[in-house]
């Protein structure tokens, strides 16, 4: 071999805008909307920094979705063509809509159930 190719680490800045593309590539492909906030962003970098790449990061992605979303599937009240699944860390994410710009997490009738009847709304 006669010619040597330097890898550089990505910046902070650009692994990411490469993590918020991939989520983007995710939601595409699976046809629900992804959002994350900023500490959900900085927790990914320290993963693929760690994991030196996104790879793992698109399948931790793709993973949360299909666990939030599996948890309200078969509601027959939940419509997930308006659904949004926000991810809060790398190990949680919930299914809900966004109304009038606050999010709404869709809640099962047995997830109501367990909750402590002073925090359920009527």
């Amino acid at each position: 071999m006669e010619q040597v190719i330097n890898m550089h680490r990505l910046s902070e800045k650009d692994m990411k805008k490469l993590i918020r593309e991939k989520a983007r590539i995710v939601s595409e492909d699976m046809g629900i909307a992804i959002e994350f906030d900023d500490y959900a962003a900085d927790s990914f970098l320290e993963i693929a920094y760690t994991n030196l790449g996104v790879r793992s990061i698109t399948n931790r992605i793709r993973k949360l979705v299909c666990e939030a979303v599996s948890t309200v599937y078969y509601d027959e009240d939940i419509d997930l063509s308006k659904a949004v699944v926000v991810i809060g860390s790398p190990d949680d994410a919930v299914v809900g809509y966004t109304e009038n710009g606050l999010f709404c997490e869709f809640m099962t009738e047995e997830m109501l159930l367990s909750m402590p009847e002073e925090l359920r709304l009527t």
